[in-house]
């Protein structure tokens, strides 16, 4: 019986003991600052870093979509040509035929359609990049940096 008392005494000690020691962590980390809203300046630093990069490889994959709206006009103007060559020749006929003209056409078409959307797409990742860093730099202002 005197145990039984023994081990409960120490057990609600223990307890008590635990409780206070886990407060004590709790307010320290209040104190502290541990649970901020905002992050810190290097998170805002790479936000920013993020954001040119981010800038910078949509304004690369712009360009290269425009050379390949260039290259898809040149081989939609040969195809063009040589549907009119093929037609001042003759017509066409089983051993002319008309199709790979048209083919080449349809896919130069086709192929500034995809550039123009990824223009597109471009334009709107840019866009968005400049906010990022827009933002990144005015909370790095208030945090005087």
């Amino acid at each position: 019986m005197k145990r039984a008392i023994l081990l409960t005494v120490l057990v609600a000690i223990a307890t008590v003991f635990l409780l206070s020691l886990g407060a004590g962590t709790v307010k320290a980390q209040a104190g502290s600052g541990g649970a901020q809203d905002q992050p810190a300046a290097p998170a805002w630093r790479a936000q920013m870093e993020a954001a040119d990069l981010m800038i910078s490889e949509a304004e690369k994959t712009k360009k290269r979509c425009q050379e390949e709206i260039a290259r898809a006009q040149e081989m939609k103007k040969r195809a063009q040509e040589g549907r009119a060559r093929a037609m001042a020749a003759g017509g066409t006929s089983t051993d002319r035929p008309q199709y790979p003209w048209v083919t080449m056409e349809k896919a130069a078409d086709k192929m500034i359609a995809d550039a123009l959307k990824t223009i597109e797409r471009c334009d709107l990742q840019i866009k968005q990049g400049r906010a990022l860093k827009v933002e990144a730099e005015n909370e790095l202002k208030k945090l005087g940096q």
